[in-house]
């Protein structure tokens, strides 16, 4: 449980995925959604790979992670009101496809702690548990943030979002970059 909550609070690019998906959608209720979907679509992923049923190169995976993270970021810098995106129209649809290539990268992060062999449904299951105990935290603090910015400075709401918004697609973008080259 607690490798699972490290991992999603110094995992940078899956840590950068969620805030990006909450910068995005911007309400409780859609994000709720969306990263539900995210959860068991990696759960399925992690699970499938960690028992050898499905698999991945962990270099590609990590660098379509990265990509992952730019496409919600060039979702929420392009955002217009009353012309919503894919992911806005769509939330917990791309969500899903995303948490599919996470689980893989979630998978990777395993592989190098290790998991005890004679208890991996439990290790799995608590791991999971852990990754989402941690994403929810990171969900409920930036959603109070975005509360907090709406109560108190309206007008600063979408140059905040924006601001945070490219330095995730600028990070993003290196780690891809990086990852393609490496």
């Amino acid at each position: 449980f607690v490798l699972g909550v490290e991992h999603i609070l110094t995992g940078y690019d899956h840590l950068l995925f969620v805030i990006a998906l909450v910068l995005l959608l911007g309400r409780l209720s859609p994000v709720i959604k969306a990263a539900t979907a995210f959860t068991v679509a990696h759960s399925l992923t992690l699970v499938g790979s960690t028992l050898g049923l499905v698999g991945l190169a962990q270099a590609p995976v990590e660098a379509l992670v990265a990509l992952s993270i730019v496409f919600l970021a060039v979702e929420t810098a392009k955002q217009k009101p009353g012309d919503p995106g894919l992911t806005e129209r769509l939330p917990w649809l791309v969500a899903f496809l995303f948490g599919l290539l996470h689980g893989f990268g979630f998978a990777g992060a395993l592989r190098e702690i290790g998991l005890p062999e004679s208890d991996v449904p439990t290790a799995l299951l608590t791991f999971n548990l852990g990754v989402e105990a941690g994403q929810l935290a990171i969900v409920a603090a930036v959603i109070a943030i975005i509360a907090l910015t709406r109560r108190l400075r309206p007008q600063t709401l979408r140059p905040a979002t924006l601001t945070a918004t490219y330095a995730i697609g600028i990070t993003a973008s290196f780690w891809f970059i990086e990852r393609l080259v490496s």
